[in-house]
């Protein structure tokens, strides 16, 4: 058994596996989408839209008469034919968080607390949530695998290897 060459392929293995969990690291990607999908018209506080439920709607914020936000109070979202025995009206308090559909149909928002006479228009955006995993090390694998390769074969050579040498026979000089 040669040491040495054993060691040099322990250590090659390790490399191998650092490699290989390094090249399996993943980043989360955050590609979210805000298509709109309202507009109020001029010094209007309502507006309406269709959604499907789960899809999560928000107002971006807007200027009106010097307030950030016109000055909102609540939000007042009506739901025109929601499912039997369902509310019609939902109050929300404002937030830039987002608000999540209950029902599939059209929508209809009202907003409170804006002073009368000011002039403005709101939007509202539908948030659309994606994600990707993506593997930026990936190409560290195909080396992970060569390193992992060789340290094997290199700790299998120093392990059937000895350190004695065979002596050779003389020849006999004449």
């Amino acid at each position: 058994m040669r040491k040495g060459i054993l060691a040099i392929g322990i250590i090659l293995i390790f490399i191998g596996l650092a490699l290989l969990a390094m090249s399996r690291q993943s980043t989360i990607v955050d590609k979210s989408e805000t298509p709109l999908i309202a507009t109020s018209q001029v010094k209007s506080t309502e507006v309406s839209f269709s959604l499907n439920k789960s899809d999560k709607f928000f107002i971006p914020p807007f200027q009106a008469a010097g307030y950030q936000d016109g000055g909102i109070d609540d939000v007042i979202v009506h739901v025109d034919n929601p499912p039997p025995g369902n509310q019609t009206i939902i109050l929300y308090k404002y937030t830039k968080n987002g608000i999540i559909a209950n029902y599939t149909g059209n929508y209809r928002i009202q907003l409170t607390g804006l002073l009368p006479g000011q002039t403005f228009t709101f939007q509202v955006r539908k948030f659309i949530e994606k994600t990707e995993t993506q593997y930026p090390n990936s190409y560290l694998l195909p080396f992970a695998l060569a390193f992992i390769a060789v340290g094997i074969g290199t700790s299998i050579l120093g392990a059937k290897t000895s350190k004695r040498s065979i002596p050779r026979r003389r020849l006999k000089q004449k």
